[in-house]
């Protein structure tokens, strides 16, 4: 057959049919890659307004099951403890862990936060990883370590344990689901900071109300006088009298107002000053409503002898002396902190060397919008000198009583033995 411009040798034709299976093959990795993400960003946009905690353990299950996943564990970013902490897991739990929290530059985890880039390790050995979920001892193909990161920021990092080795549709898959993850956690995060400079800015914000009720007033003022302008031309001269008076109202009432903003800012900044100062002076502590330590300032650490980390989690009952744990007194204590009463109490405590110091301070519990405790703060401060100093009179009037009994006595003996000679 003679050969024309349209035609292509046999060799030609694999190659090109190659290509095109090829490309038919990228594009269907393409529309699964596409409609597991349609699928993980609907779950989002429905869980999207639960709690922190239930939010990560509603959609760790699907991010495994997508890639048929042996094991996973989502850890978040604490920032006031500077950890990152294990928060929802798949097919384990979090107390099965060998660890369920790590510093920011600690092990293969705290690097893929760090630097914000994908760790993959294929072909390890079944004891690198610890399955121990099972009976069945298993080779793992693969551990992928995801930093969830979105504008060059992190909030957590994904680990996800395979059986086999990790297909590279599921690394690209991953890969986009952790950035879209994060963004919802940093939309989570922003909700939670916006409520929290809520509740700080609402006596501000009441203060703020009142002014701005003046300035709807003189507001209401100018309209009115506007409108007369325009039904009366006659009276111009008159209305732009009364026109002046108000805006001099108003520009009163807005120097008024920066006078109040100024103020305000002068107040925040003492605010600031003394909680800095409350800081460095005082003990500062917070207690869970379980009675655990959830924060300590320098000043309690240094004087009982604890890091932050060691005392974290732990009871109350570890800086109380032993003698008062199963009190009445120390139970009653806690009965009515958790019926949200203030307790101020001069109290003896426990050093982690199992010294005796003396505190006095304040104990006030703090409620939810429930009128429930959720935690207890505490501030006080070290009297230890100061009781020690109450202590020397008494010990001084014992000591005189029992010499003048000891000399009462010998006074007693000398008479009888006088009697006797």
């Amino acid at each position: 057959m003679e050969a024309t411009e349209h035609t292509i040798d046999y060799l030609a034709y694999i190659r090109l049919q190659e290509e095109f299976a090829e490309k038919e093959k990228q594009m269907q990795e393409r529309l699964w890659i596409d409609q597991r993400i349609a699928q993980i960003e609907e779950i989002l946009r429905l869980n999207y307004d639960k709690p922190l905690d239930e939010f990560c353990q509603i959609i760790i299950t699907p991010i495994a099951e997508i890639a048929k996943v042996f094991q996973g564990v989502m850890y978040l970013y604490r920032p006031e403890y500077q950890l990152l902490k294990a928060v929802s897991t798949y097919a384990c739990r979090i107390e099965q862990l060998p660890k369920n929290t790590y510093n920011i530059d600690e092990e293969a985890i705290g690097q893929a936060f760090r630097t914000q880039k994908m760790i993959l390790f294929e072909d390890i050995e079944v004891q690198s990883i610890a399955l121990k979920n099972t009976s069945i001892e298993f080779k793992a193909g693969a551990l992928m370590i995801v930093p969830l990161t979105f504008n060059n920021s992190a909030f957590g990092v994904l680990e996800l344990v395979f059986l086999n080795k990790v297909m590279p549709q599921y690394i690209e898959l991953y890969e986009k689901i952790s950035r879209i993850i994060a963004a919802v956690l940093e939309s989570i995060h922003n909700a939670e900071l916006t409520r929290k400079l809520l509740m700080e800015s609402q006596q501000q914000s009441e203060i703020l109300r009142a002014q701005e009720e003046e300035m709807r007033q003189n507001l209401e003022e100018l309209q009115s006088t506007q409108e007369q302008m325009r039904a009366k031309q006659q009276e111009l001269e008159l209305t732009h009298t009364k026109l002046s008076n108000n805006e001099a109202v108003l520009k009163k009432a807005l120097e008024r107002a920066k006078i109040k903003e100024k103020q305000m800012l002068e107040l925040n900044r003492d605010l600031i000053a003394i909680q800095e100062a409350i800081n460095n002076s005082l003990m500062y502590v917070e207690l869970s409503a379980q009675g655990t330590f959830i924060r300590a300032n320098d000043s309690f650490l240094n004087l009982f002898g604890y890091t932050l980390t060691e005392i974290y989690n732990q009871h109350h009952k570890i800086v109380v002396p032993n003698e008062q744990h199963q009190t009445a007194e120390y139970s009653h204590f806690w009965e009515k902190l958790l019926k949200g009463e203030n307790i101020s109490a001069t109290s003896a405590r426990k050093t982690k060397n199992n010294e005796i110091v003396w505190i006095r301070g304040v104990y006030s519990p703090i409620k939810n919008e429930n009128d429930e405790v959720i935690k207890i703060i505490k501030l006080g401060y070290e009297i230890t000198q100061e009781m020690k100093e109450k202590e020397i009179p008494t010990i001084k009037n014992d000591y005189e009583k029992q010499l003048a009994e000891k000399d009462k006595i010998i006074a007693e003996l000398e008479q009888k033995l006088g009697k006797k000679s």
